[in-house]
């Protein structure tokens, strides 16, 4: 019997786990349990706007079987966004794993994704995967910065008065109203901020995990996932980011399109290289944010 592709669904998750273990040296170090927990957000999702299978057979992963044995898993996140007024088949990567012999089988498995979707969208690709999607999937690099911000107080008169939304009942805006929904389950906050000079509202998702920080050991750091105003997010980003980590006493990190080009309003940041890359069928210019991915939904590794 050959090579066989085949959606993920409940029977295949101890050969997907042991399949992780075999490939990720933290992985391999906790238990099934603990490893079971950490991977449901993209093993069991679901969003407001539920998907079908019959749309998306592969919504939860391809798990690659070899006399009936799992020998390789590619994970995917899939939703149907509306982004700058157009409709889209998204999907983001999450963990992938294949036994190194079945490898040249890439290809063909991926390719399967390829030709059902709109956009698909890699954060967090190793770099082996990222040269493999850029030269034989065209995939785009379209980000390739994270900005790293310190606490610096900002002592002048507010700009912007913040709300932090605890219900949806807050939002007005449909399309913000169901991504707070869908992601409220995973500790994605959302920040409604009226900016006082033009009455402008823009919103900030963001999210506070707990990562090993060098010498200061586990630290809590805000991670920025989208913003629907980037230039006053910029222009601002001293009281907004302060305002953050005032209220999570946290570290705050951003990628660089999230500020659209303009120039950073802050005195403490560092600039670290990351590599946020898309292929995009509807061949429109298109910056994906950080929602409906696996940055918002795992925590950090165990």
């Amino acid at each position: 019997m050959g090579i066989e592709i085949v959606g993920y669904c409940e029977k295949y998750k101890k050969g997907v786990l042991d399949c992780f273990k075999r490939h990720y040296q933290w992985m391999s170090t906790v238990s099934d349990k603990e490893l079971e927990e950490w991977t449901r957000p993209f093993l069991n999702y679901q969003w407001i706007n539920k998907i079908v299978p019959e749309e998306f057979p592969f919504r939860y992963g391809q798990v690659m079987l070899n006399n009936d044995k799992v020998i390789g898993y590619l994970g995917y996140v899939y939703s149907k966004r509306q982004i700058n007024g157009i409709l889209y088949n998204y999907v983001t990567c999450t963990t992938w794993a294949i036994d190194e012999k079945y490898r040249i089988y890439l290809f063909k498995v991926f390719k399967q994704i390829t030709q059902d979707v709109d956009v698909i969208a890699d954060f967090t690709s190793r770099e082996s995967v990222k040269e493999v999607l850029m030269k034989i999937f065209k995939f785009k690099c379209f980000d390739n910065q994270v900005f790293k911000f310190y606490p610096i107080p900002f002592l002048k008169k507010n700009n912007i008065k913040y709300r932090a939304v605890t219900t949806d009942s807050q939002l007005t805006d449909p399309i913000i109203k169901q991504e707070y929904r869908d992601h409220v389950q995973y500790n994605v906050k959302c920040l409604i901020c009226n900016y006082s000079a033009s009455s402008n509202t823009f919103y900030i998702f963001y999210k506070v995990i707990i990562r090993e920080t060098g010498f200061l050991g586990k630290v809590r750091w805000i991670k920025i996932l989208k913003v629907t105003n980037g230039s006053l997010f910029a222009k601002n980003a001293n009281e907004i980011i302060w305002y953050l980590q005032k209220q999570e006493y946290a570290f705050l990190e951003s990628d660089a399109r999230f500020f659209e080009n303009q120039k950073v309003n802050h005195l403490a940041f560092v600039v670290r290289p990351i590599h946020r890359l898309v292929l995009n069928k509807m061949q429109n210019e298109l910056k994906p944010d950080s929602l409906y991915s696996e940055i918002c939904m795992l925590e950090p590794h165990l």
